[in-house]
C-alpha cells in the first residue's frame, strides 16, 4: 500500500481517496448506519475491499471485533473471510462478555 497526499494506490492498482488524514475517512467506504462505528483503525481495509469491481474480500486472522461488522459489511457487498470462524466467533462473545 503507498499513501500519499489524498490518493492512494493499493496493491492491483486500486485506488483509494482518504478524505481526512487525521480523521482516517475514506471516499470508498460505505454510506451505512450499520458501520457507523467501525474502528477508525480498520477503515482503510474496508476502503480497498470496496473500491472498484468485483469488491475484494477481507481477510482475518485474530482481530474478533470483525465477526460483528461481518454481516453490516456482507450487507454492502464486501465479504469477510476468517481464518478459523470458530475461534473468531469465540473470541468476539469473549470481547462481548468482558464489556
Amino acid at each position: 500500500m503507498i499513501f500519499g497526499g489524498s490518493r492512494s494506490v493499493v496493491s492491483g492498482g486500486r485506488e483509494i481517496n482518504c478524505l481526512d488524514e487525521t480523521e482516517q475517512t475514506f471516499l470508498e467506504f460505505p454510506k451505512s448506519e450499520a458501520l457507523k462505528n467501525f474502528d477508525r483503525s480498520d477503515l482503510k481495509f474496508v476502503a480497498v475491499a470496496n473500491a472498484g469491481e468485483p469488491k475484494r474480500p477481507v481477510i482475518e486472522a485474530v482481530d474478533f471485533k470483525w465477526w460483528g461488522w461481518k454481516e453490516a459489511l456482507a450487507a454492502e457487498g464486501i465479504e469477510v473471510v476468517f481464518l478459523d470462524e470458530a475461534v473468531a466467533e469465540a473470541g468476539y462473545q469473549e470481547h462481548l462478555d468482558d464489556e
